[in-house]
């Protein structure tokens, strides 16, 4: 498949991670668009390139990134019963790098809205902070990469990236969003 063309975005001093990155903006990009395609029209046949796309910057353009031990999904905003396209995102990604793949980093304990609907940063910060939790998988003292399909403010990676690094114990988190919702 062809690497697609990504203008990345650093997201270092954004949140509590080490380094991190957006590849390409959600809107007019064709990395969006496959993402969108994965993600609200179920078409499998877009994962294959995204999964280029990231294995290909993570491989031959973050000059950063420590060695991995783990790789963490994003947990998703909404339950879908068989495909989440974030979780195959990421699974995809580790079992190319050959990094172990867990969804039990963190928890999800409580279902939360999208958090693009919600405008205010205390009230996205007060649900996160209730919702995400520590999973029983053990990170203690590993390094993380955690990887969401879509950033909207980066709430979500905040939250993640401070569960894994204070009540987990991770020695250190990096983050990479496919694309960024937000005006890039």
């Amino acid at each position: 498949m062809p690497i697609i063309r990504t203008h990345s975005r650093n997201l270092y001093g954004c949140g509590p991670w080490a380094d991190g990155f957006a590849l390409d903006r959600y809107s007019g990009s064709a990395l969006g668009t496959l993402v969108h395609r994965l993600k609200y029209e179920n078409d499998g046949a877009a994962l294959a390139p995204i999964v280029d796309t990231v294995e290909n910057f993570i491989r031959n353009h973050w000059q950063g990134l420590s060695f991995v031990d783990w790789i963490v999904p994003a947990p998703p905003s909404l339950d879908r019963i068989d495909f989440q396209p974030g979780i195959e995102i990421a699974r995809a990604v580790a079992a190319r790098l050959s990094i172990r793949f867990t969804e039990n980093a963190v928890s999800k304990v409580e279902t939360t809205p999208p958090m693009k609907n919600i405008l205010s940063g205390a009230e996205k910060h007060q649900i996160l902070r209730t919702a995400i939790q520590k999973g029983p998988e053990d990170v203690k003292n590993k390094c993380v990469l955690v990887i969401d399909d879509v950033k909207q403010s980066g709430s979500t990676l905040g939250r993640i990236s401070d569960v894994l690094l204070k009540d987990s114990g991770a020695s250190e988190v990096y983050v990479l969003a496919v694309v960024d919702a937000t005006n890039y």
